[in-house]
């Protein structure tokens, strides 16, 4: 059985995504960034990054989750919505 922790998305996460129609990345995940007023998901697939608009995504496969626990600071901005 997995670990609840397992199925969360998290730096450091070697996940595969698949987005548009056809298209499927697969690399580490990095975090979220903001192209204008859009949500990207960032992915380093072998020393290429790449953003991915959140909207076009269809799904998030995990495939290793991240070795170590990341522990979000008080003060660390999350992602606006206004």
């Amino acid at each position: 059985m997995r670990d609840e922790k397992d199925t969360e998305l998290v730096k450091g996460s070697r996940c595969s995504v698949r987005f548009g129609k056809t298209e499927e990345v697969s690399g580490v995940f990095k975090g979220y960034s903001m192209i204008g007023s859009e949500t990207a998901v960032v992915i380093d697939c072998d020393g290429t990054v790449q953003f991915i608009m959140a909207s076009h995504i269809t799904s998030i496969k995990i495939i290793e989750p991240a070795n170590s626990e990341i522990k979000k600071k008080k003060d660390e901005p999350g992602v606006y919505y206004g």
